[in-house]
Protein backbone atom coordinates (compact mmCIF):
# COMPACT_ATOMS: atom_id res chain seq x y z
CA UNK A 1 0.00 0.00 0.00
CA UNK A 2 1.36 3.23 -0.88
CA UNK A 3 1.81 6.31 1.64
CA UNK A 4 -1.01 8.18 -1.13
CA UNK A 5 -3.60 5.00 -0.58
CA UNK A 6 -2.75 4.51 3.07
CA UNK A 7 -3.74 8.58 3.92
CA UNK A 8 -6.74 8.07 2.17
CA UNK A 9 -7.96 4.82 3.52
CA UNK A 10 -7.35 6.82 6.79
CA UNK A 11 -9.36 10.05 6.13
CA UNK A 12 -12.17 8.31 5.17
CA UNK A 13 -12.27 6.04 7.51
CA UNK A 14 -11.62 9.23 10.21
CA UNK A 15 -14.38 11.30 8.28
CA UNK A 16 -17.01 8.50 8.92
CA UNK A 17 -15.73 7.72 12.39
CA UNK A 18 -16.75 11.40 13.08
CA UNK A 19 -20.39 11.46 11.61
CA UNK A 20 -20.98 8.24 14.79
CA UNK A 21 -20.38 5.54 12.61
CA UNK A 22 -19.09 2.40 14.17
CA UNK A 23 -15.87 0.65 13.20
CA UNK A 24 -17.35 -2.58 11.52
CA UNK A 25 -19.39 0.47 9.17
CA UNK A 26 -16.50 2.71 8.70
CA UNK A 27 -14.33 -0.21 7.27
CA UNK A 28 -17.37 -1.85 5.58
CA UNK A 29 -17.68 1.39 4.00
CA UNK A 30 -14.85 2.11 2.59
CA UNK A 31 -14.93 1.04 -0.85
CA UNK A 32 -18.30 3.04 -1.00
CA UNK A 33 -17.47 6.15 -0.25
CA UNK A 34 -16.24 8.21 -3.49
CA UNK A 35 -13.96 10.63 -4.21
CA UNK A 36 -14.84 14.15 -6.50
CA UNK A 37 -13.47 17.02 -8.34
CA UNK A 38 -14.93 20.21 -9.32
CA UNK A 39 -13.90 23.49 -10.85
CA UNK A 40 -14.57 26.69 -9.65
CA UNK A 41 -18.59 27.76 -10.50
CA UNK A 42 -19.07 24.11 -10.72
CA UNK A 43 -22.80 22.98 -10.03
CA UNK A 44 -22.68 19.77 -8.03
CA UNK A 45 -26.60 19.63 -7.65
CA UNK A 46 -28.78 21.75 -9.56
CA UNK A 47 -31.98 23.14 -8.43
CA UNK A 48 -35.09 20.42 -8.60
CA UNK A 49 -32.64 17.51 -8.70
CA UNK A 50 -32.60 15.08 -6.38
CA UNK A 51 -29.14 14.53 -3.88
CA UNK A 52 -27.76 10.69 -4.87
CA UNK A 53 -25.24 11.17 -2.50
CA UNK A 54 -24.62 12.68 0.86
CA UNK A 55 -21.72 15.11 0.37
CA UNK A 56 -18.42 16.03 2.52
CA UNK A 57 -16.83 18.90 1.59
CA UNK A 58 -12.66 17.89 1.87
CA UNK A 59 -11.29 20.79 0.40
CA UNK A 60 -12.74 24.61 -0.98
CA UNK A 61 -16.19 25.97 -0.52
CA UNK A 62 -19.48 25.19 -1.54
CA UNK A 63 -22.21 27.65 -1.95
CA UNK A 64 -26.36 26.60 -1.37
CA UNK A 65 -27.69 29.42 -3.78
CA UNK A 66 -31.08 30.97 -4.98
CA UNK A 67 -31.80 32.28 -7.80
CA UNK A 68 -32.82 35.99 -7.61
CA UNK A 69 -32.70 36.57 -11.94
CA UNK A 70 -32.74 34.96 -14.41
CA UNK A 71 -27.93 35.09 -14.29
CA UNK A 72 -27.72 35.87 -10.65
CA UNK A 73 -27.76 33.42 -8.05
CA UNK A 74 -27.41 34.63 -4.12
CA UNK A 75 -25.74 32.47 -1.70
CA UNK A 76 -27.86 31.89 1.55
CA UNK A 77 -24.97 28.94 3.20
CA UNK A 78 -21.30 28.23 3.12
CA UNK A 79 -19.97 24.60 3.57
CA UNK A 80 -15.94 24.77 4.17
CA UNK A 81 -13.80 21.88 4.83
CA UNK A 82 -15.16 19.17 6.91
CA UNK A 83 -18.93 19.99 6.57
CA UNK A 84 -21.61 17.40 4.80
CA UNK A 85 -24.86 18.71 3.03
CA UNK A 86 -27.18 17.31 1.40
CA UNK A 87 -28.87 15.47 3.72
CA UNK A 88 -32.24 17.33 4.13
CA UNK A 89 -33.01 16.32 0.95
CA UNK A 90 -32.21 12.71 1.08
CA UNK A 91 -33.96 12.00 4.40
CA UNK A 92 -37.36 13.74 2.85
CA UNK A 93 -37.02 12.37 -0.50
CA UNK A 94 -37.47 15.24 -2.16
CA UNK A 95 -35.48 17.17 -5.01
CA UNK A 96 -33.26 19.95 -3.80
CA UNK A 97 -35.02 23.85 -3.38
CA UNK A 98 -31.26 25.13 -3.69
CA UNK A 99 -28.45 25.06 -6.27
CA UNK A 100 -25.34 23.83 -5.01
CA UNK A 101 -22.50 26.13 -6.28
CA UNK A 102 -18.59 25.42 -6.32
CA UNK A 103 -16.94 28.83 -5.28
CA UNK A 104 -13.53 27.63 -5.94
CA UNK A 105 -12.08 24.71 -6.54
CA UNK A 106 -13.52 22.04 -4.57
CA UNK A 107 -12.81 18.00 -3.53
CA UNK A 108 -15.34 16.15 -1.91
CA UNK A 109 -16.17 13.49 -0.45
CA UNK A 110 -19.58 11.26 -1.51
CA UNK A 111 -21.87 8.58 0.88
CA UNK A 112 -24.79 6.92 -1.72
CA UNK A 113 -27.73 8.11 -0.11
CA UNK A 114 -29.56 4.48 0.23
CA UNK A 115 -26.90 4.23 1.93
CA UNK A 116 -26.75 6.66 3.87
CA UNK A 117 -30.73 5.54 4.59
CA UNK A 118 -30.16 2.22 5.79
CA UNK A 119 -27.74 3.37 8.40
CA UNK A 120 -29.96 6.02 9.80
CA UNK A 121 -32.01 2.36 10.79
CA UNK A 122 -28.62 0.34 11.68
CA UNK A 123 -26.41 3.00 13.59
CA UNK A 124 -27.07 4.48 17.36
CA UNK A 125 -25.20 7.64 16.70
CA UNK A 126 -25.35 8.39 13.24
CA UNK A 127 -28.91 9.74 13.49
CA UNK A 128 -27.85 11.83 16.27
CA UNK A 129 -25.51 13.43 14.45
CA UNK A 130 -27.66 13.95 11.37
CA UNK A 131 -30.30 15.73 13.22
CA UNK A 132 -27.66 18.01 14.76
CA UNK A 133 -26.10 18.87 11.33
CA UNK A 134 -30.08 19.33 10.06
CA UNK A 135 -30.78 21.63 13.34
CA UNK A 136 -28.05 23.75 12.57
CA UNK A 137 -28.13 24.59 8.87
CA UNK A 138 -32.03 25.34 9.40
CA UNK A 139 -30.90 28.10 12.39
CA UNK A 140 -27.88 29.51 9.87
CA UNK A 141 -30.26 29.87 6.96
CA UNK A 142 -32.90 31.89 9.19
CA UNK A 143 -30.99 33.78 10.72
CA UNK A 144 -28.81 35.00 7.17
CA UNK A 145 -32.58 35.70 5.77
CA UNK A 146 -33.50 37.37 9.37
CA UNK A 147 -30.66 39.82 8.62
CA UNK A 148 -31.41 40.45 4.54
CA UNK A 149 -35.24 41.42 5.28
CA UNK A 150 -34.74 43.35 8.74
CA UNK A 151 -31.31 44.91 9.05
CA UNK A 152 -29.10 48.08 8.03
CA UNK A 153 -26.69 47.13 5.52
CA UNK A 154 -23.86 47.66 8.33
CA UNK A 155 -25.56 45.26 10.10
CA UNK A 156 -25.66 42.61 6.93
CA UNK A 157 -22.14 42.82 6.60
CA UNK A 158 -20.99 42.38 9.80
CA UNK A 159 -23.05 39.78 10.97
CA UNK A 160 -22.70 38.45 7.98
CA UNK A 161 -19.65 38.23 7.81
CA UNK A 162 -19.64 36.82 11.33
CA UNK A 163 -21.76 33.99 10.38
CA UNK A 164 -19.57 32.62 7.29
CA UNK A 165 -16.13 32.79 9.43
CA UNK A 166 -18.50 30.80 12.15
CA UNK A 167 -19.47 28.08 9.99
CA UNK A 168 -15.85 27.87 8.35
CA UNK A 169 -14.45 28.01 11.97
CA UNK A 170 -16.95 25.12 12.52
CA UNK A 171 -16.34 23.26 9.47
CA UNK A 172 -12.61 23.41 9.95
CA UNK A 173 -12.64 22.44 13.65
CA UNK A 174 -10.21 25.82 14.89
CA UNK A 175 -12.95 26.03 17.77
CA UNK A 176 -12.02 22.65 19.05
CA UNK A 177 -8.32 23.26 18.52
CA UNK A 178 -8.73 26.07 19.73
CA UNK A 179 -6.65 27.86 17.07
CA UNK A 180 -9.55 30.46 16.34
CA UNK A 181 -8.58 33.12 17.63
CA UNK A 182 -5.68 33.22 15.20
CA UNK A 183 -8.42 34.22 12.34
CA UNK A 184 -10.40 32.41 9.51
CA UNK A 185 -9.39 32.82 5.84
CA UNK A 186 -12.07 33.06 3.82
CA UNK A 187 -11.13 32.68 -0.10
CA UNK A 188 -14.30 34.16 -1.55
CA UNK A 189 -14.82 36.68 -4.07
CA UNK A 190 -16.03 40.28 -2.76
CA UNK A 191 -18.80 40.38 -5.05
CA UNK A 192 -19.95 36.86 -3.70
CA UNK A 193 -19.67 37.22 -0.36
CA UNK A 194 -21.55 41.00 -0.64
CA UNK A 195 -24.24 38.84 -2.23
CA UNK A 196 -24.21 36.54 0.45
CA UNK A 197 -24.97 39.67 2.85
CA UNK A 198 -27.76 40.50 1.00
CA UNK A 199 -25.57 44.21 -0.02
CA UNK A 200 -23.92 45.68 -3.07
CA UNK A 201 -20.86 45.17 -3.85
CA UNK A 202 -19.99 49.01 -3.24
CA UNK A 203 -21.85 49.06 0.13
CA UNK A 204 -20.08 46.12 0.68
CA UNK A 205 -16.26 47.38 -0.01
CA UNK A 206 -17.28 50.43 2.01
CA UNK A 207 -17.61 48.36 5.31
CA UNK A 208 -14.83 45.82 4.71
CA UNK A 209 -12.63 48.70 4.23
CA UNK A 210 -13.76 50.15 7.53
CA UNK A 211 -13.06 46.97 9.37
CA UNK A 212 -9.78 46.48 7.94
CA UNK A 213 -8.68 50.12 9.32
CA UNK A 214 -9.87 48.84 12.30
CA UNK A 215 -8.00 45.73 12.26
CA UNK A 216 -10.73 43.35 12.67
CA UNK A 217 -9.66 41.75 8.92
CA UNK A 218 -7.18 41.51 6.55
CA UNK A 219 -8.31 42.11 2.42
CA UNK A 220 -5.99 40.48 -0.20
CA UNK A 221 -6.34 39.64 -3.36
CA UNK A 222 -9.28 37.20 -4.17
CA UNK A 223 -9.58 36.46 -0.05
CA UNK A 224 -9.98 38.39 3.33
CA UNK A 225 -9.03 37.42 6.51
CA UNK A 226 -10.99 38.09 9.65
CA UNK A 227 -8.39 38.62 12.70
CA UNK A 228 -9.60 37.73 16.53
CA UNK A 229 -11.83 35.12 15.47
CA UNK A 230 -13.15 34.83 19.12
CA UNK A 231 -14.46 38.27 18.97
CA UNK A 232 -16.35 37.28 15.66
CA UNK A 233 -17.84 34.16 17.36
CA UNK A 234 -18.88 36.07 20.47
CA UNK A 235 -20.18 38.28 18.15
CA UNK A 236 -22.64 35.92 16.53
CA UNK A 237 -23.20 34.41 19.77
CA UNK A 238 -24.60 37.17 21.36
CA UNK A 239 -26.90 38.21 19.00
CA UNK A 240 -28.20 34.57 18.90
CA UNK A 241 -29.15 34.26 22.21
CA UNK A 242 -29.73 37.75 23.38
CA UNK A 243 -30.36 39.75 20.50
CA UNK A 244 -28.45 42.45 21.56
CA UNK A 245 -27.89 44.14 17.66
CA UNK A 246 -30.17 46.56 16.76
CA UNK A 247 -31.30 46.23 13.11
CA UNK A 248 -30.10 49.91 12.19
CA UNK A 249 -27.33 49.62 14.03
CA UNK A 250 -24.42 52.67 13.18
CA UNK A 251 -21.06 51.02 12.15
CA UNK A 252 -19.71 52.43 15.00
CA UNK A 253 -21.80 50.43 17.04
CA UNK A 254 -20.92 47.62 15.73
CA UNK A 255 -17.61 47.51 16.36
CA UNK A 256 -18.05 48.53 19.78
CA UNK A 257 -20.14 45.55 20.25
CA UNK A 258 -17.41 43.41 18.37
CA UNK A 259 -15.02 44.83 20.67
CA UNK A 260 -16.82 44.02 23.65
CA UNK A 261 -16.65 47.71 24.87
CA UNK A 262 -12.73 47.51 25.03
CA UNK A 263 -10.44 48.79 21.88
CA UNK A 264 -8.91 46.50 19.40
CA UNK A 265 -5.20 45.83 19.74
CA UNK A 266 -3.18 47.12 17.04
Amino acid sequence: MTFTSAFSNNFRFQQLKRVGLSDTTCRMLHDIVSIRSYEAADVIVKKGSNFDHWHLVIEGLVASSVSISPTKLAPINIYGEGAWFGEQSILTSQPSFEDYVCLTSTEVMRLPASVMRKLLDTETEFPHYVSRNIAWKFQKSSEMLMLMKFCNPAVRVVLGLAQVGEALAQSAGNQASGKSDAGVEIRVKQEILAALCGVSRTLFSECILKLESSGWLRLSYGKLRLCKMNAWLELTKSHRINRVTDPNSSFDQLLYQLGGSHPVPA
